[in-house]
């Protein structure tokens, strides 16, 4: 039975707070085959008994009527997150000029009965094709489909393959939703995190460098683009994630090179992020400084192989006088030159090895305490108060 504009708490949550499942279709289009035309060749909404139908580039009053006897909990919702609000009797004007643009459960999977089904609409996504399919819906649409390792859940398994369908907030800029076999997937990206707090370049503000690092992201993982996720490890939700073609292939070369969170640190705009690797050291100018292993931790195989590309990215990047960082380090090196220099010549003059001790606010550095990020440590660092 179809239910229109109830939406428990936590479909509310994904629709409209937390993720923002609202790009359009027709980005999901140009995403994963590189068109933008994605006309919509199917007559009408195929409704197979036990399996999720595809709804998306069809009039949205066509899905009402079609999801009348699909046993779904049906909210549509606008592209800003927002539940279209329908009667029976008025359904037909309410939807009128409305097409789906996305929808939160897999087309061609098994249909669970009674699941929450988020369907976007929006007078711009009439005959837009839908890239995320499986099985016979997907070889009827010649597309590629999905795969995974032998995973009872999407946590259990080393890597799974699916499309990216939506961000977090902004005050989560590493989580991501992406669509699989097993339904949406919530993810970070691991031991990367945006430069904003880590940067003491008074010429942009912590926003505009978030903002930034956030554009960063959306252009090279656009809603819609395929992709395989590789697990830190089972049971947790940080991973490794590297773009595919349309037709499954891994876009920018083998695994571990290549990933997403490595071509992100490259930008500029993000920077290591990792539990035992730090960039601070007060006795050297910034501008000398790398990111290096600095605990003796028990990270997994895949997590050293990822963590040494990442960090060797974040090093070669510091460096490019031309990349967005070089600004940060340059404001980094001017406030070290004023502020702690002074104190490793003082004690090197007085017989010591150049070590510094301001401790605290002391010699005009503040001292932020090390956190937890969602699952990621975020190491203490000094910075100008």
């Amino acid at each position: 039975m179809l239910i229109v504009g109830i939406v428990v708490a936590s479909v509310l949550v994904i629709a409209g707070g937390i993720f923002a499942v609202t790009s359009l279709g027709r980005t999901l289009t140009s995403a994963a085959s590189g068109s933008n035309s994605g006309i919509n060749a199917r007559s009408e909404i195929r409704v197979d008994e036990g399996i999720v139908p595809d709804t998306v580039g069809f009039a949205a009053f066509e899905a009402y009527q079609k999801l009348a006897n699909v046993e779904l909990r049906t909210v549509f919702i606008t592209p800003e997150g927002d539940t279209v609000w329908t009667e029976t009797d008025s359904a037909e004007t309410d939807l009128a000029g409305l097409f789906v643009c996305k929808q939160t459960l897999l087309a061609g999977s098994a249909l669970t009965p009674h699941s929450d089904f988020l369907v976007t609409v929006d007078a711009d996504c009439r005959g837009i094709t839908n890239p995320m399919l499986v099985d016979d819906y997907a070889t009827a649409a010649n597309v590629w489909s999905p795969g995974s390792s032998s995973g009872t859940t999407w946590t259990d398994n080393a890597y799974l393959d699916g499309w990216v369908f939506g961000y977090a907030d902004r005050y989560r800029p590493a989580d991501m939703q992406v669509m699989t076999r097993y339904g949406l997937a919530d993810v970070t990206l691991a031991m990367i995190t945006p430069i904003d707090y880590w940067c003491d370049d008074d010429s942009r503000t912590e926003d505009e460098l978030k903002n930034l690092a956030l554009g960063a992201r959306d252009r090279l993982l656009p809603i819609g683009l395929p992709v395989r996720l590789m697990l830190a490890a089972k049971n947790t939700n940080d991973v490794f994630m590297h773009r595919l073609t349309s037709s499954g292939e891994l876009a920018d070369g083998a695994a571990p090179q290549g990933s997403a969170n490595e071509q992100l640190i490259r930008t500029g705009y993000w920077i290591p992020d990792i539990f035992g690797v730090s960039d601070y050291d007060l006795t050297v100018d910034p501008s000398t400084r790398t990111w290096k292993v600095t605990d003796t931790l028990t990270p997994t195989t895949l997590e050293v192989e990822y963590r040494d590309l990442i960090i060797t990215a974040a090093n070669e990047t510091r460096v490019n006088t031309a990349n967005p960082i070089a600004a940060c380090i340059t404001a980094q090196s001017a406030y070290w030159l004023k502020v702690y220099e002074p104190y490793v010549n003082a004690d090197v003059d007085a017989g010591g090895s150049g070590g510094v001790d301001v401790g605290g606010s002391g010699g005009g550095g503040c001292w932020v305490n090390g956190y937890w990020r969602g699952s990621t440590w975020v190491n203490g660092y000094y910075r100008s108060c």
